[in-house]
């Protein structure tokens, strides 16, 4: 997403048709000013932002932003300790992170992150997630067969039970397990409760 002000808005609209931003999806715009435009989401303070953002599947934060805005160090604090990496083109460096100089479109950034992988680490930690991937996946199709097996004999019906749970900052996740109740489990339960005198 990118974090921009009024008088930098129309140079961010701007930038992303010119440039287009090759290798980002832009999930939002918002803008820290009040503007007349349908497609920028107006928040003024940083409770706002950080509380739409860990409803988001958000990977980085770009900051286009003129004058000092106190509040920003906050979300950018905020952001790193949820994994949301942080460009912004000029702000004070704090050690305690990982900073680099990068490219988004036009703007050059200082980047802020805990670690920044390099290609090397990115293609050995890719490697083992397709290594880990594929015996976990060995697993579970054992796994499936036998406790599959298992729970149509007992109690026909799907194998699966699915369900939408929340996860770290409040980021809905879909999860399905091997399913270990009564298809009716529960009108079960109501009928139990009743006799819970």
């Amino acid at each position: 997403m990118i974090i921009t002000d009024k008088a930098n808005l129309q140079d961010v609209k701007n930038s992303i048709k010119d440039h287009e931003f090759v290798g980002y999806n832009i999930k939002q715009i918002i803008s820290l000013d009040k503007v007349d435009d349908e497609n920028v989401v107006v928040m003024r303070y940083h409770e706002q932002i950080v509380d739409w953002a860990v409803r988001q599947w958000i990977d980085e934060c770009l900051f286009c932003i003129e004058g000092n805005y106190a509040s920003i160090v906050d979300i950018i604090e905020e952001f790193i300790e949820m994994g949301i990496t942080s460009q912004y083109e000029l702000y004070k460096r704090q050690e305690r992170y990982t900073n680099t100089v990068t490219h988004v479109g036009k703007y050059t950034t200082l980047t802020r992150t805990v670690k920044i992988v390099n290609y090397r680490d990115a293609f050995l930690k890719r490697c083992l997630d397709i290594v880990g991937g594929l015996v976990g996946c060995f697993i579970t199709l054992i796994l499936m067969c036998t406790f599959g097996l298992a729970i149509k004999i007992k109690d026909p019906g799907p194998v699966f039970f699915s369900q939408t749970r929340i996860g770290q900052n409040g980021k809905k996740f879909k999860i399905y397990k091997f399913r270990s109740m009564y298809m009716d489990a529960e009108d079960r339960k109501k009928k139990l409760l009743k006799q819970n005198t």
